[in-house]
Protein backbone atom coordinates (compact mmCIF):
# COMPACT_ATOMS: atom_id res chain seq x y z
CA UNK A 1 0.00 0.00 0.00
CA UNK A 2 1.02 3.29 -0.87
CA UNK A 3 2.06 5.77 2.22
CA UNK A 4 1.25 8.60 0.50
CA UNK A 5 -2.20 7.41 -0.48
CA UNK A 6 -2.75 6.08 3.35
CA UNK A 7 -1.67 9.51 3.97
CA UNK A 8 -4.13 11.05 1.76
CA UNK A 9 -7.02 9.09 2.74
CA UNK A 10 -6.62 9.59 6.41
CA UNK A 11 -6.45 13.50 5.68
CA UNK A 12 -9.61 13.45 4.03
CA UNK A 13 -11.48 11.00 6.79
CA UNK A 14 -9.86 13.33 9.15
CA UNK A 15 -11.64 16.37 7.53
CA UNK A 16 -14.75 14.89 6.60
CA UNK A 17 -15.48 13.79 10.31
CA UNK A 18 -13.66 16.85 12.04
CA UNK A 19 -10.56 13.96 13.28
CA UNK A 20 -7.34 15.13 14.05
CA UNK A 21 -5.14 12.88 11.28
CA UNK A 22 -3.47 11.47 14.56
CA UNK A 23 -6.93 9.64 15.10
CA UNK A 24 -6.67 7.74 12.11
CA UNK A 25 -5.92 4.82 11.27
CA UNK A 26 -5.56 2.43 8.58
CA UNK A 27 -8.25 0.57 10.28
CA UNK A 28 -10.53 3.65 11.48
CA UNK A 29 -13.64 3.39 10.06
CA UNK A 30 -17.53 3.73 10.79
CA UNK A 31 -17.05 0.98 13.92
CA UNK A 32 -14.82 3.58 15.46
CA UNK A 33 -16.15 7.11 13.56
CA UNK A 34 -19.67 7.98 15.79
CA UNK A 35 -20.69 10.41 12.54
CA UNK A 36 -19.74 8.03 10.01
CA UNK A 37 -23.44 8.25 8.75
CA UNK A 38 -25.17 8.18 5.67
CA UNK A 39 -24.69 12.24 5.17
CA UNK A 40 -21.35 12.10 5.95
CA UNK A 41 -20.89 9.22 4.00
CA UNK A 42 -21.46 11.54 0.71
CA UNK A 43 -19.46 13.99 1.64
CA UNK A 44 -16.74 11.22 2.22
CA UNK A 45 -17.28 9.88 -1.02
CA UNK A 46 -17.38 13.62 -2.73
CA UNK A 47 -14.44 14.54 -0.95
CA UNK A 48 -12.67 11.18 -2.46
CA UNK A 49 -14.02 11.78 -5.88
CA UNK A 50 -12.55 15.22 -5.86
CA UNK A 51 -9.17 14.63 -3.98
CA UNK A 52 -8.36 11.50 -6.88
CA UNK A 53 -10.59 12.68 -9.32
CA UNK A 54 -12.58 9.68 -9.87
CA UNK A 55 -15.63 8.52 -9.60
CA UNK A 56 -17.30 6.62 -7.26
CA UNK A 57 -20.77 4.68 -7.95
CA UNK A 58 -23.76 4.30 -5.37
CA UNK A 59 -22.69 0.56 -5.18
CA UNK A 60 -19.81 1.40 -3.88
CA UNK A 61 -20.48 3.71 -1.71
CA UNK A 62 -21.94 1.78 0.42
CA UNK A 63 -18.55 0.01 0.90
CA UNK A 64 -16.57 3.42 2.18
CA UNK A 65 -16.39 1.63 5.42
CA UNK A 66 -13.19 2.30 6.33
CA UNK A 67 -9.75 4.05 5.39
CA UNK A 68 -8.38 0.85 4.04
CA UNK A 69 -11.66 -0.24 2.11
CA UNK A 70 -11.39 2.97 0.64
CA UNK A 71 -7.62 2.96 -0.18
CA UNK A 72 -8.84 -0.68 -1.82
CA UNK A 73 -11.48 1.12 -4.10
CA UNK A 74 -8.87 3.76 -4.98
CA UNK A 75 -6.44 1.15 -6.06
CA UNK A 76 -9.05 -0.69 -8.47
CA UNK A 77 -9.62 2.17 -9.84
CA UNK A 78 -5.93 2.89 -10.77
CA UNK A 79 -4.55 5.15 -8.10
CA UNK A 80 -1.51 4.01 -6.17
Amino acid sequence: MNNELVGKVRDIVAAVFNKSVDEITIDSGAKDIQNWDSLNLINLMLSVESEFNVEIGIEQAGKLTSVKTIIEILEQKGIS
